[in-house]
């Protein structure tokens, strides 16, 4: 049963590292980097990009190749050459959803009590 397999690795969390058993789904930005527990089929996944301290004082993270960069995200410059990592940063949006279009109406009444 592969709930009760351990699929842990000290060495793997040092890189910065997360192991993942065989199947399950690999989260964006990670790749292969060697093998957890090979009778678990776990292997280690280590981030595509390294931490880049002068990106994420900027409030910036790193994208590097096959990652999707956020739709209207800043460039701010290079995160590593050697790694093809960019660094990005998120401009958050200054709208916000109106109440009234999150209203679900049910025999002329909403959720929050009678319509006007």
């Amino acid at each position: 049963c592969k709930c009760y397999a351990k699929c842990r690795s000290p060495k793997c969390e040092k890189k910065g590292g997360k192991c993942i058993i065989s199947g399950e789904e690999i989260p964006p930005g990670l790749i292969p980097a060697g093998a957890c527990n090979k009778k678990a089929n776990c292997l280690c996944y280590t981030p595509v990009c390294s931490p880049n301290k002068k990106c994420s004082g900027k409030g910036g993270e790193c994208y590097g190749p096959g990652m999707s960069v956020p739709t209207g995200a800043k460039y701010l410059g290079l995160c590593s050459r050697k790694q093809k990592c960019k660094c990005f940063k998120v401009e958050l949006t200054t709208e916000t959803p109106q109440l009234e279009e999150s209203l679900i109406l049910v025999g002329g009444h909403s959720a929050h009590g009678s319509v006007q």
